[in-house]
C-alpha cells in the first residue's frame, strides 16, 4: 500500500523527518519513504546539495527495517528545500450578503511568513451574473495604509472615496507585519458578485510569485413593493375605451382634474432588520400629476421611524391629482430611507491564497492513493503541521475567530432606496358618478340609495344604468333604465330599498355605460352598508356615569 499526503511550506528552510506513523502495519512490514517537490522534482539531502550532486536515477529515499510496531524511525535526514523567495499569503473577507443600496466592506490582508516582500501589486477582477453583468460594482477605497499607491497615472497615493483601477503597488510587508487595506463595493443590482484578488511579490531577490485569493458576496433587495391606483370612496370615473393596441399592457389611466389615490405597500425581504427613517413620493418637474397629500409616513430622527423584520408590511397612501391630460405621466420614484439595525460579519474566503505558479517547496508524505502523489498543490500560508485551511499565530496556536464570521464596527449609514413607478395616462374623463347611500341602516326600514352622475364631455350622452344582485334587499325602482345627459349637466337616479337581514351588507352593483363612447363601469368599491337588528335600534339608549 502506498499513502501520499501533501504539505504546505510557508517558506524555504530546513525540514528535518523524524518519525512516521504507520497504521496499517504488521511486524513483518517495513516503510519506504521520500520527499518530493510539488512539481515532481526530487529533493536532495544536504550532502548531494552542498557538493552539487546530481540527483541519481532512483530518488532519494531512506528504508526502515522491520517496525514491529506502528511508528517507524526513517532517521533524522535534513533535506534543504531549494526555496528561496518567500510566497505571499492573501485573504480575502466580505459579508456572505449584502442589501442593495449600501456598501458593502471588503477587506484585503497581506503578509508574508519568510522574508520581506517588496514591489508587491495588488490586482482585482470583479464578476457579477446579476441582471445587467456588463455594470460591475465599482470597488472603492475605505481604510488604506501609508504607502499605497495607484500603479497607473502618476502613481498618487491611493485615498479615501476614490474608484480603484489598476492594479495597486504595495508598501514592503514584513514578516509579523501583515498589510491589510479595506475597501468598499456599492451593491447596485440583485446577484451574486465575485471578487477576485491577485498579489504578485518577491523576495530575497527571487523571482516573483503570486497569490489568489476569492470570495462570493450576494446582493440581496432590502424591500419589495406592491401598489395599485384606485380612486376616493364612492367616486367612479368613466373614461374612454383604449383602441385595441393603443396602449401597452398594464397601462393605467386615470381621469384629469380628479383625484386618485397611490396605495404603496413595503414588503421587508432582508433578513437584517431595518428601520425605516423616511418615506417620500417625488414628482418630476415635468410630470402634470400634483401631490395632495399622504398618510401612513414615517417619522425621522435619530430614534424616529419604524422598526421592520423579514415579513412585515409598511403601507402608505398618496393622493394625486392630474391638472392635464397627458399620454405619459410619469409617478416618479418612490425613496425609502433606511438604516441597518445589526452590522455585517465579515466572511473570509473559503482557504489561503493559492499560488499560481507551482512554488517549489510543497512537501508530501503518504496518503491512501493509488500509489501516485496527489495532484492538489496546497495553498500558500498554511503551516506544514496544519490541515489545509487553517491558519495560526506566531506562537502556532490558531487565532480565536467566531464560527459565522467577524463583526465588523460600521457606522450604520443611512442608505436611500429609489423604487420607479410604472406611468399613467391621464384622460379627460367622459363621466363622473358618485353613489350615495346611509353608513347605516335599521332592518326593515327603506332607506334611499342613489347614483348621481355629471357629463363632463361637449356633447349630448345616452347613458344606460343596471343594478345587479339585489340579494339581502327589497328593491324598489326600475332594475334598468337610461337617461340622457346634456354636456355639463347632472343627473340623480335614486332607489327605495329595504335590508331584511342584520350585518354588513353589500349594496347591489350599478353598471354605467355610454353608448356614444362604447365605454362602461361597474360601481362596486365600498358600497356596503350596516344593518343593524330591529330590536337592538328600538331599545332604550344606556346612560354611562362618568
Amino acid at each position: 500500500v502506498r499513502c501520499w499526503a501533501p504539505y504546505r511550506l510557508r517558506s524555504g528552510g530546513e525540514v528535518t523527518a523524524v518519525s512516521v506513523a504507520l497504521h496499517l502495519g504488521s511486524p513483518g512490514a517495513s516503510l519506504l519513504w521520500q520527499l518530493t517537490a510539488a512539481d515532481g522534482a526530487t529533493l536532495l539531502p544536504e550532502s548531494a546539495q552542498q557538493g552539487q550532486q546530481q540527483p541519481a536515477e532512483a530518488p532519494f529515499a531512506a528504508r526502515g527495517g522491520s517496525t514491529g510496531g506502528r511508528t517507524a524511525e526513517p532517521g533524522n535526514y535534513k533535506m534543504r528545500l531549494g526555496l528561496v523567495t518567500a510566497v505571499p499569503v492573501l485573504s480575502v473577507s466580505a459579508p456572505p450578503a449584502c442589501l442593495v443600496g449600501e456598501d458593502f466592506p471588503l477587506e484585503v490582508t497581506v503578509r508574508t511568513d519568510g522574508a520581506a516582500l517588496s514591489g508587491a501589486t495588488l490586482l482585482f477582477d470583479v464578476q457579477s451574473n446579476g441582471p445587467d453583468d456588463s455594470e460591475c460594482p465599482a470597488l472603492l477605497s475605505e481604510r488604506v495604509p501609508p504607502g499605497v499607491r495607484s500603479s497607473v497615472g502618476e502613481g498618487a497615493p491611493l485615498g479615501a472615496e476614490m474608484n480603484v483601477k489598476g492594479p495597486l503597488a504595495l508598501p514592503t510587508v514584513e514578516k509579523g507585519r501583515p498589510l491589510t487595506i479595506t475597501f468598499r463595493m456599492p451593491a447596485r443590482q440583485v446577484g451574486m458578485v465575485s471578487v477576485a484578488a491577485t498579489v504578485s511579490a518577491a523576495a530575497g531577490g527571487g523571482d516573483a510569485r503570486a497569490a489568489t485569493a476569492s470570495v462570493d458576496v450576494k446582493m440581496e433587495v432590502p424591500f419589495q413593493l406592491t401598489h395599485c391606483l384606485r380612486a376616493p370612496q364612492h367616486s367612479h370615473v368613466l373614461l374612454p375605451a383604449a383602441p385595441k393596441g393603443a396602449q401597452s399592457l398594464g397601462t393605467v389611466s386615470v381621469p384629469c382634474g380628479q383625484p386618485f389615490l397611490l396605495s404603496a405597500s413595503l414588503h421587508a425581504a432582508a433578513r437584517s432588520p431595518v428601520r425605516l427613517v423616511r418615506l417620500e413620493l417625488l414628482l418630476p418637474d415635468d410630470t402634470p400629476l400634483e401631490l395632495e397629500g399622504s398618510c401612513g409616513m414615517v417619522s425621522g430622527g435619530e430614534h424616529g421611524g419604524a422598526v421592520m423584520r423579514k415579513g412585515d408590511v409598511h403601507s402608505s397612501i398618496f393622493q394625486l391629482r392630474p391638472k392635464q391630460a397627458s399620454a405619459q405621466a410619469r409617478l416618479g420614484v418612490l425613496r425609502v430611507t433606511w438604516q441597518r439595525l445589526t452590522p455585517v460579519k465579515l466572511k473570509a474566503d473559503d482557504s489561503d491564497s493559492q499560488a499560481t505558479d507551482g512554488v517549489v517547496g510543497g512537501l508530501e508524505a503518504l496518503s491512501l492513493q493509488d500509489g501516485a502523489p496527489t495532484g492538489n498543490k496546497a495553498s500558500a500560508g498554511s503551516g506544514a503541521d496544519g490541515p489545509a485551511g487553517t491558519s495560526t499565530r506566531e506562537d502556532g496556536s490558531a487565532p480565536a475567530l467566531p464560527a459565522d464570521g467577524r463583526s465588523v464596527a460600521s457606522s450604520l449609514e443611512e442608505v436611500r432606496t429609489d423604487i420607479v413607478l410604472p406611468d399613467v395616462v391621464v384622460e379627460e374623463p367622459l363621466l363622473l358618478a358618485v353613489t350615495r347611500a346611509p353608513p347605516s341602516t335599521t332592518a326593515g326600514s327603506p332607506f334611499c340609495y342613489a347614483l348621481e352622475m355629471t357629463n363632463t364631455t361637449s356633447v349630448l350622452q345616452e347613458v344606460s344604468i343596471t343594478v345587479g344582485d339585489t340579494s339581502g334587499f327589497v328593491f324598489a325602482g326600475e332594475r334598468q333604465t337610461s337617461v340622457s345627459l346634456l354636456p355639463g349637466q347632472e343627473v340623480r337616479v335614486a332607489w327605495t330599498m329595504v335590508a331584511y337581514t342584520a350585518g354588513l351588507m353589500a349594496l347591489p352593483d350599478v353598471q354605467v355605460a355610454s353608448a356614444r363612447y362604447s365605454a362602461r363601469m361597474k360601481m362596486t368599491s365600498s358600497n356596503k352598508v350596516f344593518v343593524m337588528p330591529k330590536e337592538l335600534s328600538s331599545a332604550p339608549a344606556a346612560t354611562v356615569a362618568v
